[in-house]
Formats: C-alpha cells, sequence, structure tokens
C-alpha cells in the first residue's frame, strides 16, 4: 500500500522524499528530480509520477509539473501542466510498486507547442 506523506511543501512517499511545490517562474509547481538511466519508461517514452502524489498536488495548489531530468551530461527541466497528466498520462502498474501515471515526452512537447502557439495568437489578436 502507498502512503503519501505531506510536510509543508514536501511530497514523501513511504517515507521516501519525493519532490516539493515551490514556486517556479511565477507558478507553484510540483518539482522533481529523475534520473534518466532509473526512472525513464522506454516502452511509454515518459517519466511516471505516482497517482497518489498526482491526487494530492491540486489541493497543494500545484499548478504544474517541473521533473528536472539527470542525465550524464547535465541536466533538464521538462516543464508540464498538472491537467495534462490527468487528460493524457498513461496509468502503468508493475510489480512492486505504486501505481504511476507516465506522461510521453512527445506529449508533453506537442502540449507546449500548442500553448505556445494559443499564446502567441491571443498576444496578436490583443495588439489588433
Amino acid at each position: 500500500m502507498t502512503v503519501v506523506k505531506r510536510r509543508g511543501p514536501y511530497f514523501y512517499v513511504n517515507g521516501k522524499y519525493v519532490g516539493a511545490v515551490k514556486p517556479y517562474q511565477g507558478h507553484l509547481m510540483y518539482i522533481t528530480e529523475r534520473a534518466s538511466t532509473v526512472h525513464f519508461f522506454r516502452k511509454y517514452g515518459g517519466y511516471g509520477i505516482s497517482s497518489a502524489i498526482l491526487a494530492a498536488l491540486p489541493k497543494a495548489l500545484a499548478k504544474g509539473i517541473v521533473m528536472r531530468e539527470k542525465r550524464k551530461d547535465g541536466s533538464e527541466d521538462i516543464i508540464s501542466g498538472l491537467q495534462w497528466w490527468f487528460d493524457h498520462g498513461i496509468k502503468v502498474q508493475e510489480e512492486g510498486y505504486d501505481e504511476q501515471v507516465v506522461l510521453p515526452l512527445s506529449k508533453i512537447k506537442e502540449l507546449t507547442e500548442e500553448k505556445l502557439s494559443d499564446t502567441k495568437q491571443t498576444r496578436l489578436k490583443n495588439e489588433t
């Protein structure tokens, strides 16, 4: 059974620290680290987040998720909207682990480009 605990902005699953809700680029975001060699779901092309953590994030007022991807050549922040995980995530249950929701990186890229395009269109409309 998965036990999620929150202490202030910090989240723990079964006693292990997994991330925190903190300000990031002007928004409250759930920030978590992922090692590409350990946490990447190749079958789905993305990283997973515990379903129990996802369920708790709206109460913590998180607007999105920042996955700090650690690689041998450095790190990269992968930014996604929280609702994207609920709308497009793939539920995965592997033996010995709590249920995960995986959002493929290709979907994050697609949704980010859509959002940027919408923002640009709105800005152009407001300027005319």
